[in-house]
């Protein structure tokens, strides 16, 4: 099913969206059991990293929090990052599953932190993560706003697929917590 994104008279009709802005927050409960489990591996074990291998997933921890003014996706990206961390990234299936719960069947859609700066052409994140999986919408991402048009992603939240979208229209917001 093709969305309605262009009206004739109007250009890009108004849509109304979530930003997905990602911020990590461990409850108490949460940095308890992982200093404990830390603490076995390491010391109770003697067992050690290689040099430089001390990463901890993040995906565990993002929570999306909801933020209702409209903002183009820069607008929402300054506000994610003073108020949270960033627009929300999506590394799996499993966490565009996460972000479909949020306004299922509402078919709203949501800025992601993904856009197309011409050079690297959807390669990364705004938090400058690597791009490792997309879930566009069948003949997205497409550009179809305009040649000189800034491109954004947004999810549908209906279906959990990714559009291309001008970074100059205003919808609502999600955050990451």
């Amino acid at each position: 099913m093709q969305k309605a994104w262009h009206n004739a008279s109007h250009g890009f009709d108004s849509f109304l969206a979530i930003i997905m802005c990602l911020v990590f927050r461990l409850s108490l409960l949460q940095k308890h059991e992982i200093l404990n489990t830390f603490d076995e591996v390491i010391f109770k074990k003697k067992f050690s990293f290689p040099a430089g291998v001390y990463v901890l997933s993040t995906n565990l921890f993002r929570e999306y929090h909801y933020v209702s003014s409209p903002k183009t996706w820069a607008e929402a990206q300054r506000y994610c990052r003073e108020t949270y961390a960033d627009l929300a990234t999506v590394d799996s299936p499993e966490e565009n599953d996460r972000l479909l719960l949020e306004l299922q069947g509402s078919g709203q859609f949501a800025w992601i932190g993904l856009y197309d700066n011409t050079t690297d052409l959807w390669a990364n994140w705004s938090d400058h993560s690597l791009l490792t999986f997309t879930n566009w919408e069948t003949g997205q991402p497409d550009n179809k706003g305009s040649i000189n048009m800034t491109s954004c992603a947004a999810v549908d939240m209906s279906t959990g697929t990714w559009w291309d979208v001008d970074c100059s229209e205003e919808t609502q917001t999600f955050k990451n917590l």
